[in-house]
């Protein structure tokens, strides 16, 4: 079978950086989720999402796929292939966290994912990332109308971090910077 991807020389692991894909993982579960991910060889990704708890997957874990892609996904306009998780490779060594915090003004959702970046953490604002899809969407490419945007208000973020005092760190920088945003609670949901 051709994977149409070039494979750098060498021995070893291959730790290529083979674009963006999708995997599904935990594909049996009840409501199993997409990850955004990068592939790194033809067989395996490292996620790039910060995954919910319940998909017992973390930031960076590397998972081996299924070889045939099982739907797609659009992102910016593009379609990538949605891949079928067939078990963890190599788990990272990020813990999982939850952020609730009541966010303000316009764009302090955006300053606090940008804060987290720029200290080497990853977040995500679950709530208006997170797309429920019906069953033939789950099977395909999903319907636009599916998603539903989140105006300000309290929001759940998901944070991908080592230790706790990192993100207390990044939000309580983050909410001193920005008027009428409050953390309410930094929880772990998924230790590394």
């Amino acid at each position: 079978m051709k994977c149409e991807v070039d494979l750098p020389g060498g021995q070893g692991p291959i730790a290529a950086d083979m674009g963006r894909a999708a995997v599904r993982v935990n594909p049996s579960a009840a409501s199993p989720e997409v990850v955004w991910a990068r592939r790194v060889d033809p067989a395996r990704v490292e996620l790039q999402g910060v995954p919910l708890p319940s998909s017992q997957r973390r930031w960076k874990d590397v998972v081996i796929h299924d070889g045939v892609p099982s739907s797609s996904r659009k992102l910016a306009g593009k379609e990538y292939p949605v891949f079928d998780e067939i078990r963890l490779a190599e788990p990272s060594d990020y813990s999982t966290f939850m952020v609730v915090a009541r966010i303000g003004p316009r764009n302090a959702d955006r300053a606090l994912l940008d804060k987290a970046e720029e200290s080497g953490l990853s977040a995500v604002d679950w709530r208006p990332s997170i797309r429920f899809l019906c069953e033939t969407c789950l099977q395909g490419v999903p319907h636009e109308k599916h998603f539903h945007e989140i105006e300000g208000g309290e929001r759940l973020f998901g944070f991908a971090a080592r230790r706790e005092e990192q993100v207390r760190e990044v939000t309580g920088a983050w909410a001193s910077e920005q008027a009428d945003c409050e953390v309410v609670s930094v929880r772990l949901m998924l230790g590394a």
